[in-house]
């Protein structure tokens, strides 16, 4: 009874995309945490569970946005639930929007993983800028170019999850 609602196929898939999440955060915290570029580093999370929730539905790019964001929040001490919420947000609404508004092509997924890398930059800089009176527009300078910098690697995570997405479970 219980082994007839189980799918091994969406769990093959999850198991997956954990991984490739995880292989995400590996690169982001050895590799990019090192790469500085005009005093900015490049943060392309967000573009996982954008790429999720484009491919898998808003649901699962919830999921997988509110699991990222909960290992991103333990990784930060500054941050407590900022981007727990924001990637489940983030995850959910691409989800939402790729399955009423844009297609699922190179392009969409690339404006919409710039919207959510802008979105959390912003999200990032508000800190500065409400309790340490840091510049506004020094902020707005370093959230464009840490979305712009983030894009390229954003583009990587299309190709393995568009692959996996086409694979329908049993």
């Amino acid at each position: 009874m219980v082994a007839d609602l189980i799918n091994p196929g969406r769990i093959r898939r999850a198991v997956i995309y954990g991984l490739i999440m995880l292989a995400a955060h590996m690169a982001q915290g050895l590799i990019l945490s090192h790469v500085t570029i005009a005093g900015v580093r490049p943060m392309f999370l967000p573009a996982v569970a954008v790429a999720i929730g484009v491919f898998e539905g808003g649901a699962w790019g919830g999921m997988f946005g509110l699991l990222s964001g909960l290992m991103l929040d333990a990784a930060f001490a500054e941050t407590t639930v900022l981007f727990t919420v924001l990637f489940t947000i983030i995850g959910y609404g691409s989800g939402m929007m790729a399955f009423f508004f844009i297609n699922k092509k190179f392009f969409s997924y690339l404006c919409v993983s710039f919207a959510a890398l802008l979105i959390t930059a912003a999200a990032q800089a508000v800190r500065p800028v409400v309790f340490l009176d840091a510049s506004a527009s020094d902020a707005a300078f370093v959230a464009v170019m840490q979305a712009l910098l983030s894009l390229p690697c954003a583009a990587v995570v299309y190709f393995p999850v568009k692959s996996l997405a086409g694979k329908k479970p049993e």
